[in-house]
């Protein structure tokens, strides 16, 4: 074998390995994306059932003052008080506490905040952001009871 084609072998099977690498690592980014859509979506979905049966006159923590805050409890429709906070070892499940106990709701949820306006105290805001080696974030509003 000629050292040219020793070269282009070489060339060919290093364009082969990088393109391996480039395709591993965006199937595991694409894979950290997906697993984190999938958790934030879970802990949109649970508090978006929870807020929309909360009663408005009995949230704390989050008083109507425009300013951001880290936690909430409130009483839904049945009367059962209900607690959404960060906590985990690394602080960074999000869980509901209900009737003495504690559910898991999702992970990695690095910020968990709400917001209630003056001028609408049955509206909140929440924000939501979920991270692992990446981050991903929505926020949404809802209308909770009267």
């Amino acid at each position: 074998m000629t050292s040219k084609s020793k070269l282009l072998l070489a060339g060919i099977l290093a364009v082969a390995v990088v393109s391996l690498a480039v395709y591993i690592s965006s199937r595991y980014q694409y894979s950290s994306q997906l697993g984190l859509a999938k958790e934030l979506k879970k802990a949109m979905q649970a508090m978006m059932v929870d807020l929309s049966q909360a009663k408005a006159k009995s949230i704390t923590g989050v008083p109507a003052d425009g300013q951001w805050h880290p936690s909430i409890a409130f009483e839904n429709v049945k009367s059962e008080g209900v607690q959404y906070v960060l906590g985990g070892p690394k602080r960074n499940e999000l869980s509901r506490l209900s009737n003495g106990s504690s559910n898991r709701v999702a992970e990695h949820i690095g910020t968990l905040h709400m917001r209630r306006q003056s001028a609408d105290t049955s509206m909140i805001e929440v924000r939501l952001q979920a991270q692992n080696n990446m981050s991903l974030a929505s926020n949404f509003k809802i209308r909770m009871q009267e």
